[in-house]
């Protein structure tokens, strides 16, 4: 605009009033009233304007400036020009404004330069939990209500979003406080504030707006979920924890069985070897002890590397396992074991689902064989329509179940996060003196079924 004259934007039809004016401000020095006319926007169109204006002179009192105020009055010349018609419409118009502003959805509170409320409507009247009465007029950071900061220190007046707004003339947006309401509740809020200035002085604010959410809710799921989300790594790291432990007593289970049993039966065949160099008559005999244990020393690398890959569940599948390893303990005689099934178990359940029964069952039953002083063992495992179900009983000692969990005894506790793994349920039924009831169910719905 720089270089152009002022009326190379103005309306044709408001031209002859802008330069009449500009006439009187020449001669006077201003004009006794504002004038409204319409210039051109950059975009083409015309907008309307309310401007006041003043002339400079110079020492000589020849006009030499013009300064002009103007203010954007489109929007509200367009109301003007449409409610001009009737009063009736002025107040259709006004009740429309009244509804919008009471159906927000949000609550909406208009505060003067001292922080009395001056409009209101029903939503917020909501959030505070009082009505419009009282709301008008309340002296906003005069209250004894408390507001409170999201880690539940206090929230002072004077850091109050819409005091920052009056003071400063700063807007803040998604401010949030907690508010104490006149039931003793406490409600979480999402503010926003916005200045107003209609006064001539604009060193502060005359007015502010604050528009706020009730995000109680939306705060209390977000908790919840953080909840969650920690319980979630807790119990991952529980079930992580058990398997390194479980992977470090498998590794000093087979470590003990390397030095206690095969590293003997090896010493001994080097022993024999040994004594064979130097004994003639000896020799074949020695050799063929040494041979002899360095089978044995075999059998048991074959029987250690069994407990831990069954290659037979692959190949033979999971009955034949589990009556692999029953056979496996009656050679030693140590107790009886009876192994029971029906169903279609092998084709209900997928390989790693056999895997995971079958890491059960070789658990519990190191269990029993360990602690439970038994003579009898029952092994069910049965396919229904719906689950697998698995229980394995012993008539042994038994043991108090409150004080063996509070322990968390890595077995019991494998035994658990497998079956939480498939997303089945683990009962145990035992008390001392009255042996013990493993019951495993597994759906088949979930990840172990084919």
């Amino acid at each position: 605009m720089v270089g152009k004259h002022f009326a190379s934007i103005v309306h044709p039809d408001d031209l002859q009033l802008c330069l009449e004016t500009f006439e009187v401000l020449r001669e006077f020095g201003k004009a006794d009233d504002n004038i409204r006319f319409r210039v051109q926007h950059v975009n083409g169109q015309y907008r309307w304007v309310d401007c006041s204006a003043v002339c400079l002179f110079d020492e000589n009192n020849n006009p030499t400036h013009s300064i002009g105020f103007a203010h954007d009055i489109t929007q509200l010349q367009q109301l003007v020009e449409d409610l001009q018609a009737s009063e009736k419409a002025l107040r259709f118009s006004e009740e429309r404004y009244r509804s919008l502003f009471e159906a927000l959805g949000e609550g909406v509170v208009l505060l003067d330069n001292t922080g009395t409320v001056i409009a209101s409507n029903r939503y917020a009247e909501y959030i505070f939990g009082t009505d419009k009465q009282r709301m008008k007029n309340l002296p906003t950071f005069k209250l004894q209500t408390k507001f409170y900061h999201e880690d539940g220190s206090d929230y002072p007046i004077n850091a109050h979003p819409s005091f920052i707004s009056l003071t400063s003339g700063k807007s803040l947006k998604n401010m949030v406080m907690g508010v104490e309401r006149s039931d003793g509740n406490l409600t979480w809020i999402s503010i926003n504030t916005e200045p107003i200035y209609y006064s001539l002085n604009r060193e502060k604010p005359d007015a502010v707006v604050a528009s706020f959410t009730d995000i109680t809710q939306v705060k209390k799921d977000k908790e919840e979920i953080l909840r969650n989300q920690r319980l979630y790594i807790e119990a991952t790291k529980a079930v992580a924890q058990a398997v390194v432990d479980a992977q470090e007593k498998e590794r000093a289970e087979i470590g003990y069985e390397l030095h206690d049993n095969v590293n003997q039966i090896l010493s001994t065949a080097r022993v024999f070897l040994d004594l064979a160099k130097n004994d003639e008559k000896q020799r074949l005999n020695l050799i063929a002890k040494s041979a002899s244990n360095i089978s044995n020393a075999v059998n048991e690398i074959r029987r250690i590397s069994r407990s831990l890959v069954p290659a037979s569940l692959n190949d033979l599948g999971l009955i034949l396992s589990i009556e692999d390893l029953v056979e496996n303990i009656k050679i030693t005689k140590a107790i009886k074991v009876e192994f029971y099934h029906s169903g279609d178990i092998e084709k209900s359940v997928t390989e790693k689902g056999k895997l995971m029964l079958f890491r059960i069952v070789q658990e519990q039953v190191t269990n029993v064989l360990k602690h439970a002083e038994a003579s009898r063992l029952v092994i069910e495992l049965i396919a229904e329509s719906a689950s697998i179900s698995l229980s394995i009983t012993d008539n042994g000692k038994g043991f108090d179940i409150e004080k063996v969990t509070a322990k968390k005894g890595v077995g019991l506790h494998n035994i658990a996060n497998r079956t939480e793994l498939f997303n089945g349920k683990m009962n145990m039924v035992t008390s001392p003196g009255n042996g013990c009831k493993l019951n495993i169910i597994i759906p088949l719905e979930n990840s172990i079924k084919s």
